[in-house]
Order: structure tokens, then C-alpha cells, then sequence
């Protein structure tokens, strides 16, 4: 079994941080994005990300991140770029201890600065770290919310990611040092799903913590991936993410936990997409038996 050593490090301001922003086709909501990271972390590293966008979020958010002065990047990357393989891709570019992932069309919530400072001083030790997820219409008008829910061992969220996501993706903080350096950072999966699979990843060598203090307004409309009921890709991507915990369970009590997962998660799909639910399941086990 890989091992890996509990790191402790020192709190180091938010120069410690990449934020990743990923946009596609999202032109008209990266100020709201921008403004808050210049209002939160203005200091940090931004990688601007354009996934074959057909508008113009690639330009607009160069003249944005120039306007607030942030320390930015920009790439553009095709279309069908998934977004493990967008994070892979930027491999060389971010030399930081931690990431911050962020969709163009989420926003940063007041106070997430603060919020991160006080928890990271309480718990120095590298971490992976969620916040309120605060889901809002186009307009940032909220309508309900989803409340990160990690335990206090690695056990217990094993437990937990084998039946559910206890996680918040929106503006999470993962400890980018500690995810290149496992093994199954060599080849991550082409899928739209990141968040579960790094969960998975993680879940034995960092804690996982929640910050409820603070917040993440996470958009909810026609192009969120939330939406894609009818997706070929994020149906694939769900059913490859749903075959981990059956491939990671260490009991049968967890591998049958596992199996509920499969009917919590389809039922969110079209009817239309479940054979790339399962193509997307099926492939997960595959490769598992070929490492």
C-alpha cells in the first residue's frame, strides 16, 4: 500500500495559493468571479482557464484580471478538455502548496479570506477544505444551500464517500503538493468530475475540513454541469466516479453501501444517457484491474 507522511506546515498568508478559474462560455458572469477573488485573495495566483469558449470569456477575462491587478495566467484549452485533464495540464504551471477551483460563474463569498485564515491557524496541518455552498440563480439570487459535512477521521469520511459526496466543490481548497505526488495523479480519468475523484484520492493521507463561516455562491442555470441531465460526458463522468467506492471498499458492509450509490446518482440522469452512466462505470472497474 502507498504510504504518504502527514505534513504540518506553517499558515503562509494566500501567497501559499493558485486560484483556478474555469470558464466556458461563462463571458458574462466572470466579473462577479473576478471581483470577488480580487476582493478575497487579490494576492494570489489566478490560472484563467478557457475551455473552448465560442464567446468571448478568453479576452474578457484578460482585460478584467488587468483592470483589478491580479497576478494572472490565461490559457485556452479545446473544447472537449475534461477537467482532471485540465488540471494535468497545468501541472507545470502552478508551484503553490495549495489550489483554489472555481467556475466562472461561482463567486466568492464575503469573508472567505478571513474564514480560511482562522481555520488554517487552528488546524496548520495540510488539508483539504470546503465551504457553504450557496446555490443562487443567474442573478446570485440564493435559493437554497449545501453544507460540506466531513467527519473528524479518515475513517468515518470513508464511510461516508462510500454512499454520498459529504464535500462542497465551489472554491475548495486542495492541497496540490500532496495530490501530484500519489500514485493515481501519473494517469487521472478524462472526466468532467473532479471533485469525488480527488475526495477519494486524499481521503487517507490529509483531513478534511469544513468552513462554515464563510461561503461560495454557486450558480445554477442552462449551461451548469449540475444541469446536464442529458450529458453524454457528465453522464459518463458520473458513472466512472460511482465505481470507486465499490472499488475501494475494504468490507462488505461498504461495498453494499457502494451499490446504493449507483440509484442515488442515475436517477439524476435522463433516461437517454444511462448506457454512458454505465459505459462510464464499467471503464472505472477496467482500469482498476489493469493497475
Amino acid at each position: 500500500m502507498q504510504t504518504f507522511e502527514r505534513v504540518t506546515i506553517q499558515f503562509d498568508e494566500i501567497i501559499d495559493y493558485t486560484v483556478i478559474i474555469l470558464s466556458r462560455n461563462q463571458e458574462k458572469f466572470l466579473h462577479d468571479c473576478l471581483s470577488s477573488i480580487n476582493r478575497e485573495l487579490s494576492d494570489a495566483k489566478v490560472i484563467c482557464v478557457d475551455i473552448g469558449s465560442l464567446d468571448s470569456s478568453f479576452s474578457h477575462g484578460k482585460q478584467l484580471a488587468n483592470k483589478f491587478g491580479l497576478n494572472s495566467k490565461h490559457i485556452e484549452l479545446h473544447k472537449d478538455t475534461k477537467t482532471l485533464t485540465v488540471l494535468k495540464k497545468l501541472e507545470s504551471f502552478i508551484d503553490t502548496k495549495y489550489i483554489i477551483l472555481i467556475s466562472a460563474d461561482d463567486v466568492l463569498g464575503k469573508n472567505y479570506r478571513i474564514s480560511l485564515k482562522k481555520l488554517r491557524m487552528l488546524n496548520p496541518q495540510e488539508s483539504v477544505i470546503n465551504f457553504t455552498s450557496t446555490m443562487t440563480d443567474q442573478n446570485l439570487i440564493p435559493f437554497g444551500e449545501k453544507k460540506p459535512h466531513w467527519r473528524d477521521t479518515s475513517k468515518k469520511n470513508r464511510n461516508l464517500l462510500s454512499y454520498s459526496n459529504p464535500g462542497t466543490a465551489p472554491g475548495a481548497v486542495i492541497p496540490w503538493q500532496a495530490l501530484i505526488k500519489l500514485d493515481a495523479w501519473r494517469n487521472p480519468p478524462d472526466i468532467l468530475i473532479e471533485d469525488y475523484w480527488i475526495w477519494w484520492q486524499l481521503i487517507d493521507f490529509v483531513p478534511f475540513l469544513n468552513c462554515h463561516e464563510s461561503e461560495v455562491l454557486y450558480r445554477q442555470h442552462k449551461q451548469s454541469i449540475s444541469r446536464a441531465n442529458k450529458n453524454k460526458d457528465y453522464a459518463f463522468s458520473l458513472g466512472y466516479v460511482t465505481a470507486i467506492p465499490n472499488i475501494r471498499a475494504d468490507k462488505p458492509w461498504t461495498k453494499f453501501l457502494s451499490l446504493l450509490l449507483i440509484v442515488r446518482w442515475i436517477r439524476h440522469l435522463n433516461y437517454l444517457v444511462w448506457k454512458n452512466y454505465a459505459f462510464g462505470y464499467v471503464k472505472a472497474k477496467k482500469n482498476y484491474c489493469l493497475t
